[in-house]
């Protein structure tokens, strides 16, 4: 049932539905709004939009103009951004 259910999500071609339908224990954490993953990130929420409409911050478009995050994608894009000096 659930292969169902990740299958017709994943036909769309979202590349994180993708993943997510495919490895669902990799997602841990909780599924966060452009507005939540801002203000983590200390950035505009039309920053954060765009560069989940770029495809900078790996997210979930639901409908037309509905966002998420998972928390887990955006600590991993953040680590990948940082210089090596600052760990």
């Amino acid at each position: 049932m659930k292969q169902d259910i990740g299958a017709a999500l994943c036909s769309g071609g979202n590349k994180t539905l993708q993943r997510l339908a495919s490895e669902p224990e990799a997602y841990r954490g909780k599924l966060l709004t452009p507005r939540q993953a801002a203000a983590f990130l200390q950035i505009s929420e039309r920053t954060c939009r765009s560069w989940c409409e770029l495809g900078l911050l790996p997210a979930i478009k639901i409908g037309r103009k509905l966002w998420r995050i998972w928390e887990s994608d955006l600590l991993q894009c953040l680590e990948r951004r940082l210089p090596e000096d600052s760990l």
